[in-house]
């Protein structure tokens, strides 16, 4: 089924939910303008709890440029200005990267990235970056549960060769198993990102870089605190074993600094935010420890998509493992991380500063105060920065470039959950 005509700015919200419940335990609300995430509500205790901060009003997200809970491409983070060319399986092109944030630094794909365009809604039927049992399967749900919107960025967009075109897919997910677990932890819901890109036809021949993302700040109790919230004393896990060293300019240097044990940037074990931080607080690229990606490939050969099924393991009560985990002791609200990602951007606000408005929910009015620095802890799945110019990236399977044979597959799954303090 076709979708009507979209406001011409992207600030008109799209509303995903879990179906047949008075009150949905998650409720989901995007922007088509930069698919924005305005809200993530859930029902965990008889109270509304919306654990995304945000502006007041939409539109300032379209005045200035927050990178608040937006999708960031075709490259997130950051990339030395320059031309480069990348080659893989014989296709071949040249990145021509825009200074942004400093004359030597492209940050987040450019002036006019993935998170200043207006994307476009489309039914399940429409898509191509979905194969077909992937489709069938998206028309057995709740047309309310999920969303699928696509872009295509032309060849030359922000320097990046190559037509692209992407899909980027939200769907609200129930459980398979009882949604209390035996500690007592209650499943809330879970929300399932996937991104999907391949180089559009007519481009054969053509290899482009590719690393996206949702820039979004999670604070799982700024519902319960309106007055000043702050994640310190969120509990934090990162099951990683290294961080990417960076230069004075935040460019990836090619080194990676090991876990030290019990050191600031050891979250192994599960630590509160704020314990031992770092002066400068948390911009730091996590390596995990184990791959991710095992039977969901990041590049897959397009031949081999139309008959697979990858959406059956998302949807489904994985075995897959959960590298990260976040909590908040003063809510009981928690966030476990799947991904096919290997590693995860660690970010506390650190640039916000009270300036603007935070979201009603939240406290905030249209002449108050708005988010202060630790508002949130942003939890940005993606590959390592700049990976086809450094080590890490020295592979095929690692370098984040893409082939005309090949589809890019991304998606995080978050489920959220509830324990109530005793």
């Amino acid at each position: 089924m076709p979708y009507t005509a979209q406001d011409a700015d992207g600030l008109k919200p799209v509303t995903i939910m879990l179906p047949n419940m008075a009150v949905p335990s998650i409720a989901v609300e995007i922007l088509p303008f930069g698919l924005h995430l305005t809200q993530i509500l859930l029902n965990a205790d008889g109270k509304s709890n919306d654990v995304l901060i945000g502006p007041l009003d939409n539109r300032t997200l379209k005045e200035t440029r927050p990178f608040l809970n937006c999708v960031v491409g075709r490259y997130c983070n950051r990339l030395p200005v320059g031309q480069f060319p990348v080659e893989k399986d014989g296709d071949k092109g040249v990145v021509k990267t825009i200074s942004t944030e400093s004359p030597t630094v492209c940050l987040h794909g450019g002036p006019v990235g993935f998170d200043r365009l207006v994307w476009t809604r489309i039914s399940a039927s429409d898509s191509t970056n979905f194969s077909l049992p992937e489709r069938n399967r998206l028309a057995l749900r709740d047309p309310d549960s999920y969303a699928i919107f696509s872009l295509t960025s032309p060849s030359g967009d922000q320097g990046f060769p190559g037509t692209l075109y992407t899909e980027v897919l939200f769907a609200c997910l129930t459980f398979p198993r009882h949604p209390i677990r035996p500690d007592g932890v209650i499943d809330v819901g879970q929300l399932a990102i996937v991104y999907r890109s391949r180089l559009a036809p007519g481009q054969e021949g053509v290899a482009t870089p590719i690393n996206l993302t949702q820039h979004w700040g999670f604070n799982l109790s700024a519902s319960g605190e309106p007055q000043k919230p702050n994640v310190n004393s969120h509990n934090l896990k990162i099951d990683s074993r290294g961080t990417i060293d960076l230069t004075p300019v935040f460019l990836a240097s090619g080194n990676i600094t090991p876990t030290a044990p019990g050191g600031a940037y050891d979250h192994t074990q599960g630590k509160e935010i704020g314990q031992a931080a770092p002066a400068k607080g948390y911009d730091e690229f996590y390596l995990f420890k184990n791959a991710q990606n095992e039977g969901q490939p990041i590049h897959l050969a397009l031949d081999k998509l139309e008959k697979g099924d990858l959406l059956g393991e998302i949807f489904s009560e994985s075995k897959r493992e959960i590298p990260v985990k976040l909590y908040s002791n003063e809510s009981g609200i928690g966030a476990e991380f799947q991904t096919n990602q290997p590693g995860v951007q660690l970010y506390t606000g650190e640039g916000l500063d009270g300036s603007g408005t935070k979201k009603r929910i939240h406290g905030g009015t249209a002449d108050g105060p708005g988010y202060n620095k630790r508002s949130a802890a942003f939890l940005e799945f993606h590959e390592p920065h700049a990976a086809w110019l450094q080590s890490w990236g020295s592979t095929p399977e690692t370098s984040t470039i893409l082939s005309s044979k090949e589809m890019y597959h991304n998606f995080t799954k978050v489920t959220f959950t509830y324990k109530e303090e005793r």
